[in-house]
């Protein structure tokens, strides 16, 4: 159920194969031979009519995930199994492994493989790799070459008018899978541009204004200030305890410096990560960006959604709706790719692993005092 068996070996019944050729699915394959659904998924599946592979690829995400009602099933789930076994129909040799990487740099289909630009491809695989989920994902498989990637593309092209004659309607309209942040370009001219490794654009740097940081409004700010804090990398750097004995004032404990100092870090070290999704995530008790990556998506967004409906959530939302799921998913993906932040940013005890060392055993998802949105003090 994990995802990480092999699927059995299946010749596919095609003419003009080569004489070497094996597809690890076909589209009358069994659900058994698509290992990552389990037991209880397969036995929705039939009850509903979806019998084999095929099946599913002709079925609309949407309508599936609606149909089969659980919380943890989407329909960028539903897509994301689709991309998978439609890239092992189509093309011979991939393993489940092989197109969960393909798809985490953006080849979903066979068309998209054949119209990618080799050298960028391996230049998004290579980075993907050294990602925290990258090494999950080759930690017991042999490594990846470049080599192979052309082999890839080679068998792709060999196979392309049997994926060009494959129909399946409901892949015109492409949603984003859970978790990632481009959206699906359905012409494959497209392809190779999208695969340019990406430029991540980080929304709090050290040498910003302390009032930029989340939490910190004006009047904080000019506290802050008065004792010597003017930047984000003063206020990393600061002393909890010595910060509010110098502040002196009763709604600004240390505590609350600590959870202030969690957010900005986080959106710091985190690209894309809005200040109100850095004051969800500490919050919720992910105040690193290691803890966020290890998180699953859909255990990250059921916490956070769960918070939404708080007293305390809706303060930090002031009142407001709560992020969709997809850009609360999103946030896994993107503490994957966090960046260290600059000596002199922050003392020697609050890098990632050792963040503050008061929470540095916190467990995962424990709540944190929430504070009260974006501070007017």
């Amino acid at each position: 159920d994990d995802g990480r068996t092999v699927p059995a070996l299946r010749l596919a019944d095609v003419a003009g194969n080569e004489p070497e050729d094996v597809f690890y699915l076909h589209e009358d394959s069994p659900w058994e031979l698509f290992p990552v659904l389990g037991h209880t998924t397969q036995t929705l599946f039939d009850q509903i009519g979806i019998h084999t592979v095929g099946d599913l690829l002709l079925a609309n995400p949407k309508q599936i995930a609606r149909r089969l009602d659980r919380p943890q099933i989407h329909p960028s789930t539903v897509r994301l199994w689709q991309y998978h076994m439609g890239l092992m129909c189509h093309i011979p040799a991939l393993t489940l492994r092989d197109v969960q990487l393909l798809t985490s740099v953006d080849i979903d289909t066979p068309e998209d493989l054949v119209a990618a630009n080799l050298e960028t491809l391996w230049t998004a695989i290579e980075e993907f790799l050294t990602s925290d989920r990258g090494r999950q994902l080759t930690a017991d498989s042999q490594p990846y070459s470049r080599d192979q990637l052309s082999h890839w593309q080679h068998k792709a092209r060999h196979y392309r008018n049997r994926w060009q004659h494959a129909r399946y309607p409901s892949w015109e309209a492409r949603p984003p899978a859970s978790g990632k942040t481009s959206a699906r370009k359905p012409k494959p001219a497209q392809a190779a541009s999208r695969l340019t490794p990406r430029t991540w654009k980080f929304l709090l740097d050290l040498t910003d204004d302390v009032e930029a940081a989340p939490s910190i409004g004006p009047k904080t700010a000019q506290r802050l200030a008065q004792i010597g804090i003017r930047s984000v990398a003063d206020f990393l750097s600061a002393d909890p305890e010595n910060t509010a004995a110098e502040l002196d004032t009763n709604h600004i404990p240390a505590k609350t410096i600590t959870t202030w100092q969690h957010q900005a870090r986080l959106v710091c070290q985190i690209p894309s990560l809005p200040g109100y999704g850095a004051q969800l995530l500490v919050a919720n008790g992910f105040i690193s960006p290691a803890q966020i990556a290890q998180a699953t998506p859909a255990e990250l967004v059921d916490k956070i959604l769960a918070f939404c409906n708080t007293k305390a959530g809706q303060r930090i939302l002031r009142s407001g709706d709560a992020p969709a799921r997809d850009k609360i998913a999103s946030w896994v993906e993107y503490a994957a790719h966090h960046r260290p932040l600059g000596e002199g940013g922050m003392a020697a005890d609050h890098s990632e692993g050792g963040m503050a060392a008061n929470h540095s055993e916190l467990p995962l998802g424990k709540q944190l005092p929430a504070p009260v949105g974006r501070s007017n003090q």
